[in-house]
């Protein structure tokens, strides 16, 4: 078991990552901030978000896709040059750990930043609209409503289960674009887009003719209500599928990672 995982080699590797990075996450961190707080400021006091509360929940999924999809996208940067691959080889740390380090930093520490400073960032900007405007007011009356994560959760929360599965998609294209970095070492996230859309459009077309050369158009729907008795059950059947398409996407990341003895 030590030579899969010990936590005082982890924590050195970690912190050794830490340490070597800490000017490029400093930099991406304040990059972020920036950019989410100047597009916020200028879509609030143009009165294209922060006037409704429903505007919000779109607004961060849009964000948080748009932020973490390319960074989980390029994980393992150590893949992308043989240089740093041959010096993450020397270090004194195994395959499971460099593996556990990348899914701990990209898929957990950097959403969970990222939710705590969203709020942060976009309620100064919110802030800073509304200072703008009452110093230089104009003929329209606005009222400045602040980001809440209840209004995220409202939606959500909802019954129909629309929203459920866009969030369970964002996190299953999470997981994807996860593996997709230890698949491939130059351009992983284009390359694992091109794959997926080639591979869903290649199902979806080879259906398609199968059902014109059948003439089974017409039963579609019968085979769907053969298979499922209710709407609840087919979205439950979805629900299984995105989580156990994740969970092989992660096993095939590491063993593939394992592959390249990195």
């Amino acid at each position: 078991m030590q030579q899969y995982f010990n936590i005082s080699r982890f924590l050195k590797y970690a912190k050794y990552n830490f340490v070597m990075n800490q000017k490029t996450y400093l930099l991406s961190i304040s990059g972020l901030s920036a950019g989410l707080f100047l597009v916020t400021l200028v879509m609030s006091y143009n009165k294209s978000l922060a006037y409704n509360n429903s505007n919000w929940p779109p607004f961060f999924f849009i964000c948080m896709a748009i932020v973490l999809l390319p960074v989980i996208g390029h994980s393992f940067p150590f893949l992308r040059k043989k240089e740093l691959s041959l010096k993450h080889y020397m270090l004194p740390a195994s395959v499971f750990e460099k593996f556990t380090f990348e899914f701990i930093l990209k898929l957990i520490f950097i959403p969970t930043l990222f939710v705590l400073i969203f709020p942060l960032v976009s309620n100064l900007a919110v802030s800073a609209a509304d200072f703008i405007y009452h110093v230089n007011p104009d003929n329209t009356p606005r009222d400045f409503i602040s980001f809440s994560y209840d209004a995220v959760y409202t939606v959500i929360d909802k019954n129909n289960g629309f929203n459920k599965v866009v969030a369970l998609l964002i996190t299953t294209s999470a997981f994807l674009a996860f593996t997709g970095s230890s698949v491939f070492k130059k351009y992983p996230l284009i390359k694992t887009v091109l794959f997926l859309g080639c591979l869903i459009l290649s199902v979806i077309g080879y259906f398609y003719i199968l059902m014109q050369k059948l003439r089974l158009e017409n039963g579609i729907a019968y085979t769907f209500k053969s298979l499922f008795s209710s709407d609840t059950e087919a979205l439950n059947a979805l629900y299984i599928f995105l989580i156990f398409s994740a969970l092989c996407s992660i096993s095939y990341a590491y063993f593939k990672l394992k592959e390249r003895e990195v």
